[in-house]
């Protein structure tokens, strides 16, 4: 793999590190989001603690960072497959920040940044397949995850490749996978403390 995509896919994962909620607490209070609440680095936890005015800004930044991430990817050149792991790389950076031990968010705005530059149809088909499920169950987060699994399911014959079902089907995976203490919770399988 050429230095500059190898660079493209480097970068986006470091940028996905920065975790904005708790950089937003520890500015304001010196407090770790990580031991407050939920535990969770979203903007929800950063919410309860800062007031709503932290929700949507940290969501914003999150979703930027995303979108960010794969632009500068495609500045350096990168191929469909560099751009496709680039993707994956910035929510993984998200999910799993390795400066912050591994404890990270739940990946959705900065996936949901990825994937309009990567693939904006991507956007439509989750808003499709996940609103109907959230508003009929009227749970959230189940039906959210729901919507980013059948995603996953669905990129296989409509992506337009397989490297890039790979990188959405990865990518919803960790969104998921990041998710799954609110699901026991929300499904009644035991109760947890990760919220978002």
């Amino acid at each position: 793999m050429p230095v500059n995509e190898l660079g493209a896919i480097l970068l986006a994962y470091a940028m996905g590190c920065f975790c904005s909620g708790y950089y937003l607490v520890r500015l304001k209070t010196g407090e770790d989001l990580r031991l407050l609440g939920s535990g969770g680095l979203g903007g929800t936890n950063a919410a309860r603690r800062l007031g709503r005015w932290a929700l949507p800004l940290v969501a914003a930044v999150d979703l930027g960072k995303g979108s960010f991430a794969l632009l500068v990817a495609e500045r350096l050149g990168a191929t469909e497959t560099a751009m496709a792991a680039a993707s994956g790389a910035v929510v993984l950076g998200h999910v799993l920040p390795i400066q912050l031990g591994f404890r990270g968010g739940k990946g959705v705005a900065t996936s949901l940044g990825a994937w309009a530059v990567l693939a904006p149809w991507l956007l439509g088909l989750l808003a499709l397949v996940s609103l109907p499920i959230i508003l009929l169950s009227r749970r959230l987060v189940p039906g959210g995850m729901l919507g980013y699994a059948l995603l996953a399911i669905a990129a296989w014959p409509l992506a337009e490749s397989p490297v890039l079902a790979l990188s959405i089907g990865f990518t919803a995976a960790l969104v998921i996978a990041a998710h799954r203490d609110n699901l026991r919770r929300d499904l009644g399988l035991g109760q947890t403390g990760g919220q978002a």
